[in-house]
């Protein structure tokens, strides 16, 4: 059983490598060919995966800190403008929301995932109409 084993672990792990052979030479020119684009796409995955990497540092250079809104900042001005009368479930709420963890959280993950989506087939339309 034990050999078995072994043998299928073994016939796998060449299955992998192999599978790697082919088609790392052609993402490695990918790569060296489109710096630039590489790291869009780089960056596009994180947004759709782990979407608060992205999301939270932009959500807090506005002024959305997770402690309320940031004094001096760009939401402190639209804060200020808007007054007292800021609706619930409104966007200026569910940005505070999701930057301090709350309910926006999803909603600005979701508009996120939606603007990578977009700029990505965006971006494959341009480059087939270019060709």
């Amino acid at each position: 059983m034990g050999a078995k084993i072994s043998t299928l672990i073994a016939k796998a792990s060449d299955a992998i490598a192999n599978t790697f052979r082919q088609f790392a030479p052609p993402i490695v020119r990918y790569v060296v060919q489109h710096p630039i684009r590489t790291t869009g796409h780089v960056l596009s995955g994180m947004l759709l995966l782990v979407p608060g990497i992205i999301t939270a540092p932009l959500l807090a250079m506005a002024g959305f800190a997770s402690r309320g809104i940031a004094a001096g900042s760009l939401a402190a001005a639209i804060q200020s403008g808007m007054g007292a009368a800021i609706p619930a479930g409104g966007t200026f709420a569910v940005l505070q929301s999701a930057a301090m963890g709350g309910y926006g959280a999803a909603a600005v993950a979701n508009v996120a995932a939606r603007v990578v989506v977009g700029a990505e087939g965006v971006g494959a339309v341009v480059r087939a109409v270019r060709r």
